[in-house]
Formats: structure tokens, C-alpha cells, sequence
């Protein structure tokens, strides 16, 4: 029994000599919990983690960024009042002072007049996976929105034309062109306009850190690289602003921007509720896509208003009037309200207005002002004091068509 006893005795105490040792080796490396900092804002996010002992290039010790992709979007940045929670405390907008404020919500304070609201763009930038590109847009939320935690407003994204096109991010809606009263995604955050047709309003900007990483192949808008863009990005936006209609998502824009509307309008058009191409710049392989959908009945469920000068250059008119032409061959029935090549159907707002309260949903308006060259390529100008407009615009539903 002695000897047994002895035995176990010296398992024991080797079985003790090796978790000391164990133990002792492993004193030197404590591994700890590290978190990806994919916009290197020092704070990281639960979507990536690794377990090390150092700290790894790109990590962090904390899991607090509630956006990853932002980096004007942490702990550490103040709550600003733009539909976002921008301090990652799980509050939009929130007014520490009061929780129930009818007013809008200003740097934490509850602010009961109009005076401290800014009608103007903040600028953000989006990982693009597909690309692996980080590409900036403008975001705008409505006043309205910011004190009605429940109430949905429309959301509507705006294409920019070439005179913004591979310019740089610090650019963007700046100059001469943005100097122009209503242009483009600048008309629809205008006071007068959001008073009384509040909405959201998106801005991406294809720039020149993105189109030069391409080397010049991503021309347009009608790549499809810029349609994964705007359908990653719109999903992105709708998550992150519960706000938003996702059924009254419009798309519009100007030149370039019209063109790359009518056809990420197609592409996306069960996402997208209608579309307002603004003097539309459509090359020739553009057109006969654009043909071929109408044709295929593409767009049979998107409503359109299209507005041009009938001296806009390049053949502007003459595409736009046909596209509208081909969706009359297709018995669409759009409503013509001005010119169409030598007849002038010249509506009034009230027939117009008829026109809309029978739920018509394609509209085609061609401007015969006075205007220079240059200056009639800016429909947008006119179009974004068409009060009818917003009327039609805002009464379009997805989950109507």
C-alpha cells in the first residue's frame, strides 16, 4: 500500500511540474480581443474579430463604430441633426434635453425654430465592395423628419451631370453651375421646395480618385459598376434611416446624370418608384437600350416626367421626343404638355393637374423659352418650379404599381 501511495503521490507532483510549466510559458502572451477599423477611425467593429496577442494593422481593442464604413460616424463624433446616428449611441438625432421635442434636434438640443436648420448637404463617403473604392455622396434629411421619429418621407437620388464628373470630392456642388437657382439635387433641398414637399435627398459623386483608380473605364453612369453603386448604396441608406419610404424612392438627374436615370431606373425598377430624367444626354448605344426596354415593356411600371429644351445640343430633344414616341407605339399614353417636334400642345396647370388626379404616370415636357446655347442644356432650372411636379412626383407608390 506504501508503494501505491507513493506512486500517486509522484503523478501528482509531475502532473503539477507540468501545468506550472504550462503556465509559466504562457504568462508572456495574453491574447486579447481585436476588432477590424475598416475606416481607420480608431474604433472598431463586432463584423470582423481576431484573437491575438498583439495588436494586428487594422484592428482595435474596441467593438463601438456602429458604421465601419464612415469614419465621420463614431463615438466621438457629436450628434449632428441629419437622419443619422452619428455618436453610435443607438439614437438618431437624439435631444438629451427633451425627449420629446417637436422641433428638430441640434448638437443634442432641442432647437423649436427654424433658425438653426441648415438647408444644406453633408458629405459622406461608401465602401463600394464590388469596386473596393471608398466613393462620396451628400446625404440631406428633412427637417420634418428629424422630429417624427415615426413619420416616412420620400427619399430621392439625384445624378449628377459632366460638369461634375472625375472632379475632386471638395468640388462637388460648388461653382458656377451650383450658382443656378433649383439645379440639380441642390433644387430639391431648397427651403421653398422642402416646406412643402419635405423629402430625403442622396448625391453621390463619381470623382476623380474613383475614376482615376479605373484608369478611365467607368465613364458613366450607365456602367454597371455605377448600377451596383447606387442599389448597394440605397440599400445602405434605407437601414440606416428607418425614416424613409422605401416605397417613394425616386431617381432624377441632369445630363449625364438624366441619361444615367433612365437607365439605372430600368435596371433598379423594383426598387425605384419613378424617375425625372432632366435634359437627358443619351448616346446612341444608351438609345437603343433604352428602346429595346421600352419595347419590352420595362418600364410599363415606372412612371417618368421628362423635361428638355427643344434646342438642347446633341440631339437632347430628338432622343428624348422618340423614347416618349416609342412608349406611345406601346400604348403608355404619356401626356405631352408643351412642344413635341412642330405641335404645341401647350397644357395649362389645371389640365395638366387633371392629367395627374386621372393617375398618369408618363410625362413629357419639351421648353421652347428664350435661353443661350449653353444655358437651355439647364431644364432643371425651370423644371424644379413646376409645382405640378412635386404633386405627381410625390403621389408615385411602389407598392401602387
Amino acid at each position: 500500500m506504501n508503494n501505491k501511495f507513493k506512486y500517486i503521490a509522484l503523478l501528482i507532483l509531475l502532473f503539477s511540474v507540468l501545468i506550472y510549466s504550462c503556465s509559466s510559458n504562457d504568462e508572456s502572451c495574453v491574447k486579447k480581443t481585436w476588432y477590424i477599423d475598416a475606416d481607420n477611425d480608431n474604433y472598431g467593429s463586432n463584423s470582423n474579430s481576431i484573437q491575438s496577442c498583439e495588436k494586428p494593422d487594422g484592428y482595435v481593442d474596441n467593438n463601438l463604430d456602429c458604421d465601419d464604413d464612415n469614419d465621420q460616424v463614431n463615438p466621438d463624433i457629436q450628434e449632428k441633426h441629419n437622419g443619422i446616428d452619428d455618436n453610435c449611441n443607438g439614437v438618431i438625432d437624439e435631444c438629451s434635453s427633451n425627449s420629446e421635442c417637436n422641433g428638430i434636434c441640434v448638437d443634442g438640443v432641442c432647437v423649436e425654430d427654424d433658425t438653426s436648420f441648415s438647408y444644406e448637404f453633408t458629405k459622406y463617403h461608401f465602401n463600394h465592395e464590388l469596386t473596393n473604392t471608398d466613393i462620396s455622396y451628400n446625404f440631406f434629411a428633412p427637417k420634418q423628419a428629424l422630429g417624427s421619429p415615426s413619420e416616412k418621407f420620400p427619399l430621392i437620388i439625384g445624378l449628377h451631370g459632366f460638369e461634375y464628373f472625375a472632379r475632386s470630392k471638395n468640388d462637388f456642388l460648388t461653382g458656377e453651375a451650383s450658382e443656378q437657382i433649383g439645379y440639380y439635387a441642390l433644387g430639391w433641398i431648397e427651403e421653398e421646395n422642402q416646406q412643402q414637399y419635405p423629402a430625403y435627398v442622396l448625391a453621390p459623386h463619381i470623382d476623380t480618385e474613383l475614376f482615376q483608380s479605373f484608369n478611365g473605364e467607368y465613364p458613366s453612369w450607365t456602367d454597371s459598376k455605377s448600377v451596383d453603386f447606387i442599389d448597394k448604396l440605397l440599400d445602405y441608406i434605407i437601414t440606416n434611416n428607418p425614416n424613409i419610404d422605401k416605397n417613394r424612392v425616386y431617381l432624377t438627374g441632369h445630363s449625364m446624370g438624366g441619361a444615367g436615370t433612365w437607365y439605372i431606373g430600368s435596371e433598379l425598377k423594383d426598387k425605384i418608384a419613378a424617375i425625372v430624367p432632366l435634359s437627358p444626354a443619351i448616346k446612341s448605344d444608351e438609345y437603343d437600350i433604352l428602346e429595346s426596354r421600352i419595347n419590352n415593356g420595362e418600364f410599363n411600371n415606372l412612371p417618368v416626367w421628362c423635361f428638355i429644351h427643344r434646342t438642347d445640343a446633341n440631339n437632347g430633344s430628338e432622343d428624348s421626343r422618340k423614347l416618349f414616341q416609342t412608349m406611345e407605339q406601346n400604348s403608355l399614353s404619356p401626356v405631352y404638355t408643351k412642344w413635341v417636334e412642330s405641335t404645341n400642345y401647350n397644357l395649362s396647370d389645371t389640365q395638366i393637374e387633371n392629367e395627374i388626379n386621372m393617375s398618369k404616370r408618363f410625362f413629357y415636357t419639351e421648353y421652347d423659352y428664350s435661353c443661350s446655347p449653353g444655358i437651355c442644356h439647364f431644364a432643371m432650372t425651370v423644371a424644379l418650379r413646376e409645382p405640378l411636379l412635386f404633386k405627381w412626383l410625390f403621389q408615385q407608390r411602389k407598392n401602387e404599381q
